[in-house]
């Protein structure tokens, strides 16, 4: 599913996902990291994941449905 999308760019850009679990909850999955983090809040969940993008830029954050698709995208420079 979005697994996929989680990689490292040809420049080393990372991509931070932001997506919904079966369980209810909001997960945020950086670049390949074996973890992710679990929210309750939507809004919790992409502001963290802003923060960690703009941290860590070159960036770049997405929102997905449930379905998979890209909702929202920012890239951080």
């Amino acid at each position: 599913m979005a697994t996929g999308l989680i990689r490292m760019g040809i420049q080393g850009q990372k991509t931070i996902l932001v997506q919904p679990t079966m369980k209810n909850f909001w997960e945020v999955k950086i670049s390949a990291a074996e973890k992710s983090h679990q929210f309750f809040d939507r809004r919790l969940a992409i502001n963290y994941g802003k923060a960690w993008a703009v941290a860590n830029a070159p960036s770049t954050l997405r929102v997905l449905s449930s379905s998979g698709s890209v909702e929202r995208e920012w890239t951080y420079l």
